[in-house]
C-alpha cells in the first residue's frame, strides 16, 4: 500500500502505543504520525519518552505521552484516560511494551525472571486493553493490535520464558480476535523476528536481522490493512510456520542443535 493510502486510513484517527519511547514503538508511532495519526505514546517515565513525543511535533505531527509502567493497572488507566481526553477517543491501541530475558536452568532458573516476562510481555498487554477496550466497545470500532514473537510458535531452550509470555499474549489476542469482530472491532498479531532495537542489542546479530524503520514500516501496512497476522521477515516467517509443524522428537533435536549449540548449556543435548 502507497504512502497516500495509509495517510488516508490514519488521517484524524488517535493511535495509543505502549512502550513507545524507543525501538518498534517509537518507529511506529514516528510513522503513524507521519500518516496523519494523533498519537499518544505511553512508556517508563524516562527522558526518552519526552524526546520521541517532542521529535514528532517537530516534524508537524500531533503526539502527547504519558509516563507509566505498564505492569501498574492503575498507573495504564489514569495514562490511557490522559490521553483520551487530550486527543479523543482512541481508535488504534498497539500493545508494543515488552521486555527479552534468557530463562537458563543452570543459571539456576528464575521464577522472578519468568513473572517479570509475563507481567510485562502479557498483563502489560491486558491491562491497556482493558482501559481501552470499554470505549471501542461503546463506539462499535476500534483496533486492537499486539507485538508478540516468532518464538511464540513453540518452546525453546534458554528463552522458555520468553516464548511462554509471547505465546500468551498470542492466544489472548486470537481469542479477542474472534469475539470482537461482531462488535467491530479488529485485532491484529503481530509476530516479529530480530529487528535492531535496544532489546536486541547485545543478540549475536542472525542473518535476517531487520532495521526498525523497515519492520514499522511493514507493520504499518498491515495494520492499514487489518490484517489478523503481520510475520516479518519473510524468511524466518516461513521457517517458523514450517518448524511449528515438525514432529516432538525432530524438533527437539533440531533445536538443541541450532539454539543449545548457539548459546550454550550445561545440560545434556538429548
Amino acid at each position: 500500500m502507497r504512502r497516500g493510502g495509509l495517510s488516508f486510513q490514519m488521517k484524524g484517527r488517535v493511535a495509543v502505543v505502549t512502550g513507545a519511547s524507543s525501538g518498534i514503538g517509537a518507529a511506529l508511532a514516528g510513522q503513524l504520525a507521519a500518516a496523519g495519526a494523533r498519537v499518544g505514546l505511553i512508556a517508563l517515565p524516562e527522558p526518552a519518552l519526552d524526546a520521541e513525543t517532542a521529535a514528532i511535533r517537530d516534524r508537524g505531527g500531533t503526539a502527547d505521552a504519558a509516563a507509566a509502567d505498564v505492569t501498574d493497572s492503575t498507573a495504564v488507566h489514569e495514562a490511557v484516560n490522559r490521553l483520551t481526553q487530550s486527543l479523543g477517543p482512541i481508535d488504534l491501541l498497539v500493545l508494543n511494551a515488552g521486555i527479552g530475558l534468557a530463562t537458563r536452568v543452570d543459571e539456576p532458573f528464575s521464577a522472578e525472571a519468568v513473572e517479570r516476562l509475563v507481567r510485562v510481555n502479557l498483563l502489560g498487554a491486558v491491562y491497556p486493553i482493558e482501559a481501552v477496550l470499554p470505549q471501542m466497545l461503546e463506539r462499535r470500532r476500534g483496533h486492537l493490535v499486539g507485538v508478540s514473537s516468532l518464538s511464540s510458535y513453540r518452546g525453546q531452550p534458554i528463552f522458555s520464558g520468553y516464548c511462554a509470555s509471547k505465546a500468551g499474549l498470542a492466544t489472548l489476542l486470537e481469542g479477542l480476535r474472534i469475539e470482537l469482530r461482531q462488535h467491530g472491532i479488529a485485532v491484529t498479531t503481530v509476530r516479529p523476528g530480530f529487528v535492531r532495537t535496544p532489546m536486541t542489542a547485545e543478540a549475536r546479530a542472525p542473518r535476517f536481522m531487520l532495521e526498525v524503520d523497515k519492520a514499522a514500516e511493514i507493520m504499518m501496512k498491515g495494520i492499514a490493512a487489518r490484517r489478523a497476522e503481520i510475520n516479518f521477515p519473510w524468511q524466518p516467517a516461513l521457517l517458523a510456520g514450517l518448524v511449528r509443524w515438525l514432529p516432538r522428537a525432530l524438533y527437539d533435536r533440531l533445536v538443541a542443535a541450532t539454539v543449545l549449540s548457539k548459546y550454550g548449556s550445561k545440560a545434556p543435548q538429548d
